[in-house]
C-alpha cells in the first residue's frame, strides 16, 4: 500500500502532483496513483527516483517543443524505466495574443493578464492531437502514466482540466486543481534562478528577459484562465464534454472505459 498524497514529496520536482481522490458528480472518486500531472522532470534526484519507482509509472508524455527538451532533459533513473511520448512543433509566439500584449507600446500587467486567458482560447485546439493521444493511451489501461510540460501549469494544466472533465469531476473542482500550481509552485524563484547560458533555445530565455510586473501574469495559474478556456469549448461547442466528443474522437463508450478504468 501507499499512502495517497496529492503533492508528490520529491526534492527536485516541480509540480508533480497525483490526479487522484477527487469526487466525481456521481459520487465516485478518482483513483490515486494512477494519473499524474508535472512540470519538466529535469531535477529530480536519485532519491526523488527511489521514490518515483514505487508508483509504475508506464507512460510519460512530454508536451515541451523540441528546445524545451533540449534545455531541460529528463534523464529518468527510475527502474523500469516507462515508454516516452514527446511531440514536436510549438505554439508560434508571434501568432499569440501573449506575443502582442508584450510588444505593445502600452504593455501592463492587465493587458498580460488579459493576453494570457485569450491564449487559453486556443491552447485546447492547438494540442488537441496531443489530448487525443493522451486519451487514448489512458482509455487503453497503459497506466501509471504521467503528463507534463515546461511548468506544470499551461499545457499540463488544460490537459488534467480535460481530463478531469471527462472523468465526470466538478467544473469547481477541476478549476482549485488548476489554480493548485500557484500554492504548490514558486515560479519567480525557478526563472531567477535559470541560467542564461543553458536556456539561449527555450521560452526560459524569453521569459528572463522581461520586466517582473510583466512576467509575473505569465507564471500565475489564475482561475480566469481556465474559466476563459471552459467559455471558448462551450461557446464553440455547447459544453467542454461535446468538445472532448468532437475534437478528441472520444464518444460515450470511450468515456465509460476511461471511467471505469481510473474511478473507484
Amino acid at each position: 500500500m501507499r499512502a495517497a498524497t496529492r503533492v508528490l514529496p520529491l526534492e527536485g520536482g516541480r509540480n508533480f502532483r497525483d490526479l487522484g481522490g477527487y469526487e466525481t458528480e456521481d459520487g465516485r472518486r478518482v483513483r490515486w496513483g494512477r494519473i499524474f500531472r508535472s512540470g519538466a522532470m529535469a531535477r529530480l534526484t536519485p532519491s526523488d527516483y527511489s521514490y518515483i519507482s514505487t508508483l509504475g509509472i508506464r507512460v510519460v508524455c512530454d508536451f515541451r517543443s523540441r528546445a524545451e527538451r533540449a534545455d531541460e532533459p529528463t534523464r529518468w533513473l527510475a527502474d523500469p524505466a516507462p515508454r516516452f511520448l514527446a511531440w514536436d512543433g510549438a505554439i508560434q509566439e508571434d501568432e499569440s495574443p501573449l506575443s502582442a500584449a508584450l510588444k505593445a507600446d502600452d504593455s501592463s500587467q492587465e493587458m498580460v493578464r488579459e493576453a494570457m486567458a485569450e491564449l487559453y482560447r486556443y491552447l485546447p485546439y492547438v494540442f488537441a492531437g496531443r489530448y487525443r493521444d493522451l486519451f487514448e493511451i489512458l482509455e487503453s489501461g497503459e497506466a501509471p502514466l504521467a503528463f507534463h510540460c515546461s511548468a506544470g501549469k499551461d499545457r499540463a494544466g488544460v490537459a488534467a482540466a480535460l481530463l478531469l472533465t471527462a472523468l465526470g469531476v466538478p467544473r469547481e473542482t477541476v478549476i482549485e486543481d488548476y489554480a493548485m500550481s500557484d500554492k504548490v509552485v514558486d515560479y519567480m524563484a525557478l526563472i531567477d534562478a535559470a541560467d542564461p547560458q543553458r536556456v539561449s533555445a527555450s521560452s526560459i530565455a524569453y521569459l528572463l528577459q522581461l520586466p517582473r510586473d510583466l512576467l509575473a501574469p505569465i507564471l500565475w495559474s489564475d482561475p480566469i484562465y481556465i474559466v476563459t478556456m471552459f467559455d471558448e469549448l462551450e461557446k464553440n461547442h455547447g459544453s467542454a464534454m461535446a468538445f472532448i466528443y468532437d475534437e478528441l474522437g472520444f464518444g460515450d463508450e470511450a468515456i465509460d472505459s476511461l471511467r471505469d478504468r481510473f474511478l473507484d
